[in-house]
């Protein structure tokens, strides 16, 4: 065995790795031994060493979790432990008697904690057993030291995004068409089923909806596939790609939609945002705290068509969205570049090694 192993501590990651952060937040690391589990059905490529426990459905894989986690963490043994998603990982995962750090996705903790008592109390206690909160937004920050957490405790940090990557598909020749992009999956939060709705009644020429993402129900999958079929609307279901091709696609819009009922900051957005395309929000605060404002962009919620339409018209003839396009551009390369972020995360592990 190679010498430089063995002297190299071990970091434990548990999560959902088919959903692709996990892989994005480590990129190449190799300051350390990792060992990533997961309870999700993962039948893609990984670079660590990796452990899935999926059986049958993921009702029963959460289950019987627990006990595959605990075997794996008594042999292998890690120094810290790197969890994510608070409401599933995060409460399965509080007990281990290790140094932790849990990352807060947005999704797993906006709207829960302030809506139910319950969960309110339940969170707090979990997030508690853990040394280091990630949150991805000062937003989610603020609320976890409303709730009596100290701030020397969070490290608000989104992973971010590849802005060398990026900036090769930035193009300033865009389609005929002018092309509106919606780019988050496809659950009830979203509103997508709400959007192909609603741009039946915008009706304008030379106007194309292209619908990226999907869902894991076959439910939501057929139903989305039903409406784009059933709309006598300009509208494109492209579904989920990935790497270039989908930045290809995607550079070819006007503007990107993301109009989730909550969330945190979305790598998605920061992604459109990197490629300089108008954005299209919800008016939630997560999305405030990375938009620049200095037009409005952002739609209430349930979903107006009206007000989308007087939205896409003004993007489509006013000429000095450029500058939002650059300011929300500069915000990404400042806050969210992915290299930069990371070194602050394996700094975060090096110090809590320090303390084992």
């Amino acid at each position: 065995m190679n010498i430089m192993n063995i002297m190299k501590k071990k970091v434990l990651v548990i999560g959902p790795l088919s959903s692709g952060h996990i892989q994005n937040w480590l990129g190449h690391y190799e300051e350390n031994n990792v060992r990533i589990i997961t309870c999700h059905k993962f039948l893609g490529d990984c670079n660590y060493d990796f452990r899935c426990s999926f059986f049958i459905n993921q009702f029963i894989s959460f289950l019987l979790f627990p006990f595959y986690l605990l075997y794996q963490f008594l042999f292998f043994r890690p120094n810290i432990v790197h969890v994510h998603f608070l409401s599933s990982y995060g409460l399965l995962c509080c007990f281990l008697p290790v140094k932790k750090i849990i990352s807060i996705w947005g999704t797993d903790f906006n709207g829960r904690m302030s809506k139910n008592r319950f969960l309110n109390r339940l969170y707090c206690f979990v997030l508690k057993r853990y040394d280091i909160i990630n949150a991805p937004s000062t937003f989610i920050t603020d609320k976890l030291v409303s709730y009596g957490f100290e701030s020397k405790s969070i490290l608000t940090l989104q992973y971010g995004v590849d802005i060398d990557f990026l900036s090769s598909f930035i193009s300033e020749i865009k389609h005929d068409e002018i092309i509106f992009s919606s780019i988050r999956n496809w659950d009830s939060l979203y509103q997508i089923e709400e959007l192909i709705k609603v741009w039946e009644d915008i009706a304008l020429p030379n106007y194309k909806l292209r619908i990226f993402g999907k869902s894991n129900n076959p439910k939501i999958i057929k139903k989305i596939s039903q409406l784009v079929e059933n709309s006598s609307a300009n509208i494109e279901l492209v579904g989920f790609l990935k790497g270039s091709q989908f930045y290809k696609l995607l550079s070819e819009s006007r503007a990107f939609i993301s109009i989730p009922i909550m969330d945190g900051i979305p790598l998605s957005v920061l992604e459109c945002m990197a490629l300089k395309l108008v954005p299209i929000l919800s008016d939630i605060p997560a999305n405030h705290e990375i938009a620049c404002t200095l037009h409005n962009v952002f739609l209430d919620t349930p979903l107006n068509a009206q007000q989308l339409k007087d939205l896409i018209l003004k993007i489509v003839l006013e000429s000095d969205l450029d500058n939002v396009i650059n300011v929300n551009h500069d915000y990404v390369c400042k806050n969210a570049d992915i290299r930069v972020n990371r070194r602050k995360m394996f700094q975060c592990y090096n110090d809590l090694i320090k303390k084992v």
